[in-house]
């Protein structure tokens, strides 16, 4: 995906940097903007229900993650049996998008 990630699963928090010589929605992202918070995921239980309500409200959907099996399991040592999820729009709310996530353990 042309980043580079450091993530703590027990604390909740993940940094994330382009790689060099590697395109990436990061690296596009931090040129335009800089720096700075990404997204805020918010767990739900069922990801789809929520991606539906804030469609109802009008809010686009900006990026979607889901993972299969197969990247989970090579990505994300295999802690997971789902992952996806769906940042919204980020326009409203000085470029930090809110992410709804069903991500599920093992």
């Amino acid at each position: 995906m042309g980043i580079q990630v450091a993530m703590s699963w027990d604390a909740g928090i993940e940094l994330i940097a382009p790689l060099p010589d590697r395109d990436s929605f990061v690296k596009q992202l931090m040129e335009t903007r800089g720096e700075g918070i990404v997204g805020v995921v918010f767990a739900v239980d069922d990801v789809e229900q929520a991606r539906q309500a804030a469609e109802r409200r009008g809010i686009a959907i900006y990026y979607t993650v889901d993972y299969s099996q197969d990247e989970i399991d090579q990505h994300l040592q295999g802690r997971f049996r789902k992952y996806k999820e769906y940042m919204l729009d980020p326009s409203g709310t000085y470029g930090a998008g809110p992410v709804i996530g069903q991500i599920e353990p093992k």
